[in-house]
């Protein structure tokens, strides 16, 4: 990177599929960010969008150092559609389906995927911040 911060975030705001994935990009940012922003409300998809995709962006300087673009942060928020389901599943099929894309994401980090990685921190992050909101609930 050699001191060039701003490759961490780029990527979310200019796409290198043309305009085919231009377009898919940012029609699955606006559905997953619609249903994301229920669950979480407006600043906590904010923060995952950009700290899952960050941290995507990481690994992609290790695993993929070529390519730009949202769906690394479209994954965050969809990791975290993916925790709002494991916290509160409405039935076993929802639940069922969670685990097995949990299980997805996992292998997408073991073939240095990095969308993997971002999901998987969009889990994590909203796990938190359901556990969080609970306690304060209990409170």
């Amino acid at each position: 990177m050699q001191g060039e911060w701003w490759r961490l975030v780029t990527p979310f705001f200019v796409q290198d599929g043309g305009i085919a994935g231009t377009g898919f990009n940012l029609t699955s940012l606006l559905l997953i960010g619609i249903l994301a922003e229920q669950f979480w409300g407006s600043l906590p998809v904010l923060l995952i969008f950009f700290i899952g995709g960050i941290v995507g962006e990481i690994a992609g300087f290790a695993w993929q150092p070529v390519g730009a673009g949202n769906s690394v942060a479209n994954f965050a928020l969809a990791g975290s559609i993916l925790a709002a389901c494991l916290l509160h599943p409405p039935n076993r099929t929802i639940l069922f389906l969670s685990l097995a894309a949990l299980i997805v994401y996992i292998l997408l980090i073991g073939v240095h995927d990095i969308h993997g990685v971002a999901a998987t921190i969009g889990v994590f992050l909203a796990l938190v911040m359901g556990f969080i909101s609970q306690r304060k609930s209990r409170i």
